[in-house]
């Protein structure tokens, strides 16, 4: 049993509470959604952390059940976000973002390796975890999470996906953790081939709604394409960017009309030149957000290629994969 103590989130889609289990007086997070809710995602969430059970990066689900009024999931309770960091200091240095960028990379091909893409990157859902995981970055959040993989119901071959899981590396403390020229030997190649052949992808669509957080959205996003690995990958783009100079364009664009605000802020996305969005940063932004942004809608991306871009600067500037942060 699960003892509620004080709320400690609230967001649109639900609240979140500080919580100990009764057994082994363990502090937890609970998250809860009301029943009848306009949009329920707690369920949607559930399946995603199961999906996730056992890897590292991602909270592990305890329990989901209901209260008298209540959904309820029980997960692994986690350190301070990064949008509580970077509200401290403004702007985070470039030994801090490429860290990051490196963990964040890991998260998002562990999340798409099981065929789901989250829809929503943004600082408040990277926490750091607690206790011997603290130096580890978390993705959570997954209510507007969507499966974008299905398995072909007759394919004989071996799990694309368990093949991609075994090459995911399970800690990022070594340069040799990125798969390097040398031994790559067509590993794009060969899982890009594999999912074509055993795994469908949903179908490209125009004319959706903007999900997720606008400022953060891919452009694609913005011009109504169903989104796919490389939105994700667009968005956290932006991210790093933001943490390097605490700013984007298109922030503060104030309207009293949210699809208005949108249009202007994706106008704004299309209009800035990438070299005068990253002006003043490595030339690896750019490299990174012109390989994203020319990604098709069913391309697999090349997750070894992106992170060796910001590890190999990490380590040509002279510094330490060492999980000493700025605000360490």
């Amino acid at each position: 049993m699960y003892q509620f103590v004080k709320k400690i989130g609230n967001g649109a889609f639900g609240e979140v509470y500080l919580g100990v289990d009764q057994e082994n007086n363990e502090e937890v997070a609970i998250k809860v959604e009301s029943f009848g809710c306009k949009d329920p995602m707690l369920r949607n969430e559930a399946k995603i952390y199961s999906a996730m059970s056992g890897s590292i990066g991602f909270p592990s689900m305890k329990w989901i059940g209901e209260g008298s009024h209540y959904e309820a999931m029980v997960i692994d309770l986690l350190g301070k976000s990064l949008e509580h960091y970077i509200s401290l200091r403004g702007r985070f240095s470039l030994k801090t973002v490429l860290m990051l960028a490196d963990q964040m990379l890991v998260r998002l091909e562990q999340l798409h390796s099981k065929g789901f893409i989250h829809r929503d990157i943004k600082p408040g859902n990277f926490l750091f975890g607690s206790g011997k995981k603290s130096n580890i970055l978390h993705l959570i959040d997954f209510g507007l999470s969507y499966q974008y993989l299905r398995r072909r119901k007759r394919s004989r071959s071996s799990s694309f996906i368990k093949k991609i899981n075994s090459n995911l590396r399970p800690h990022e403390t070594s340069e040799d953790d990125c798969i390097n020229d040398k031994n790559k030997f067509d590993y794009y190649e060969r899982m890009k081939r594999e999912e074509e052949e055993n795994y469908q992808h949903i179908a490209y669509q125009e004319g959706e709604p903007l999900i997720g957080t606008a400022c953060f959205s891919s452009i694609t996003t913005h011009l109504g394409i169903r989104q796919s690995r490389r939105d994700d990958l667009e968005s956290l783009g932006y991210l790093l960017i933001s943490f390097l100079t605490g700013t984007l364009p298109w922030l503060g664009i104030s309207s009293h009309s949210r699809s208005l605000k949108n249009s202007i802020m994706a106008e704004k996305k299309i209009c800035t030149p990438l070299n005068s969005l990253c002006s003043g940063l490595p030339i690896e932004f750019v490299k990174y957000l012109n390989y994203v942004r020319s990604l098709r809608f069913k391309d697999r991306p090349d997750y070894s290629y992106l992170r060796k871009l910001f590890r190999d600067l990490l380590f040509r500037v002279g510094y330490t994969y060492d999980y000493v942060y700025d605000w360490s």
